[in-house]
């Protein structure tokens, strides 16, 4: 039962189990563990709160002052009370605290849900008089020009003492607390605290509000990470920084329901497929009994404007080209041939969203034979091409066929050897000469892939190309200006994220 601590301070102290409590000021809450040599306490609050919390902890617990500091995260709202107690405490944070506190002391922060409407970086009275948050907002003003800045937000937000990666274990008096990483839901920095001999853990700003959830403007994998990270850990009950809790088969539950809600929205987005016909689905039929269900159309709209698929493709084909001749190429020549007999290899690298992707494509094996004779002058050459292009892919699916247009710049790289003989004057031929050059060209590359799902990760795929060379020609024999390359091949998929 809460016990109030004094009116002046509005600050309340109450039992959660055996020597961890729970701190009220007004609507935020943390934590502390009382051991034998001093005191573990969470995030200490505004500067005023953990004030008023130091003086009342010396009266309850003499001779155990505060031992550790531990930030859930950066806002100022819960760790500018810091300051407080660096005199007896370390204080302790995830890695990424100083490089999120950098960034909040120079853009307003959006957690408040107060906006710079006008665009000046700082807070205007009407900007911060809609708020809930306004009186917490404008009593960070402490210049008294009627305007706060972010800087002036986190003017007593000091950087930790001491810094953890993914997890760390505080021990003190026999009693343990371990905080824990769960990625960057939130803030980057976002810990966990996690009392082992209490089978609780402590939680700021989560997205589980008793047996819901709530997305909020998260993306779905930093939500997915936090349910699998507090998932692992092996506690009774959550409790959150507003008062609220949450059982630990809840999150087992929710983390099932958030996994397999990303996996079939993203796989009815990544098919082209509308909101409606997404929602449609039957891909969460076996969470239908449970609390949080209810919000299933609410889920799947949030993570369908919210969701981004990533895929990674490698794909390999057998291509057969075709260059026709530059006009004018056997003016002159009393014969003139060519073949190609050698077919071409492509490998391409696709990195793409829904619509929209890069790729980079390499070619090579494309080489041909040139003979050409005339009255003064005879030669034969061989020549060899490669070619690597990057392109901009825009593709589009329906159940099992997908097509995507690209476009890019291409840089073609020929080797040219052979053989000419100039015919002297009187009939006497000269003797032949060989020859032979390497150049390069920028070229402008397009097409379209075809593709047809075999299922699983593999994929038929058509690809057409068409190579426009620019400039010069690369050789003053070569009748290479635009070449034409159809082939078949496969498609791999390496990899797809969903963000």
């Amino acid at each position: 039962m809460a016990q109030p601590v004094g009116a002046e301070d509005g600050l309340e102290i109450s039992a959660i189990q055996g020597d961890l409590y729970r701190v009220r000021d007004g609507q935020r809450e943390t934590v502390f563990l009382v051991t034998p040599d001093g005191i573990i306490l969470g995030d200490p609050l505004s500067f005023e709160t953990a004030t008023a919390l130091k003086a009342e902890l010396a009266q309850r617990f003499p001779n155990r002052p505060v031992r550790y500091v531990l930030h859930t995260h950066h806002h100022f709202d819960r760790a500018e009370g810091a300051a407080v107690f660096t005199e007896t405490a370390e204080v302790v944070a995830q890695r990424n605290f100083d490089g999120a506190l950098s960034a909040a002391r120079n853009s307003w922060p959006s957690f408040f849900g107060i906006a710079d409407r006008n665009g000046n970086r700082v807070l205007d009275a009407a900007e911060v008089a809609d708020s809930p948050r306004g009186a917490l907002v404008r009593s960070k003003d402490r210049d008294g020009d009627g305007r706060v800045r972010p800087e002036e937000l986190y003017r007593r937000v000091n950087a930790p003492e001491t810094t953890y990666d993914d997890r760390r274990t505080i021990t003190l008096g026999g009693r343990t607390v371990e905080l824990v990483h769960t990625g960057s839901l939130h803030t980057p920095d976002m810990t966990v605290l996690y009392f082992p001999a209490e089978r609780i853990v402590f939680v700021a700003d989560p997205p589980v509000a008793g047996t819901r959830l709530s997305f909020g403007t998260a993306a779905p994998r930093d939500v997915l990470r936090w349910l699998e990270v507090v998932g692992r850990l092996d506690f009774d009950r959550g409790v959150t920084d507003d008062g609220q809790t949450f059982s630990s088969e809840t999150v087992h539950e929710l983390s099932a329901y958030v996994a397999d809600l990303v996996a079939g929205v993203a796989a009815g987005r990544a098919a082209g497929q509308s909101l409606d016909e997404v929602q449609a689905a039957p891909f969460l039929e076996r969470h239908a009994s449970k609390p949080f269900a209810v919000d299933r159309a609410r889920h799947i709209e949030a993570v369908y404007r919210t969701v981004r698929v990533l895929h990674m493709e490698l794909s390999a084909a057998a291509v057969a080209n075709y260059a026709p001749q530059t006009k004018g190429y056997c003016e002159g020549f009393t014969t003139c041939r060519e073949s190609r007999p050698v077919p071409l290899g492509a490998i391409a690298l696709s990195v793409s969203g829904l619509r929209m992707g890069i790729s980079a494509e390499f070619t090579a094996g494309d080489q041909s034979w040139h003979a050409q004779t005339s009255p003064y002058y005879d030669q034969e050459f061989a020549a060899r091409s490669t070619r690597a292009a990057v392109m901009f892919r825009y593709h589009s699916a329906r159940p099992g066929f997908v097509s995507a247009l690209m476009g890019g710049v291409s840089v073609t790289k020929t080797n040219i050897k052979g053989m000419d003989r100039r015919k002297e004057t009187y009939g006497l031929a000269g003797a032949p000469r060989s020859f032979e050059t390497d150049q390069s060209s920028m070229g402008l590359t397009g097409g379209v892939d075809l593709a047809r799902r075999l299922g699983g990760r593999i994929d038929v795929i058509v690809p057409i190309r068409v190579t426009r060379l620019m400039g010069e020609t690369l050789y003053h024999v070569l009748p290479l200006r635009t070449d034409i390359q159809i082939g078949v091949g496969f498609r791999y998929g390496l990899a797809r994220r969903v963000n």
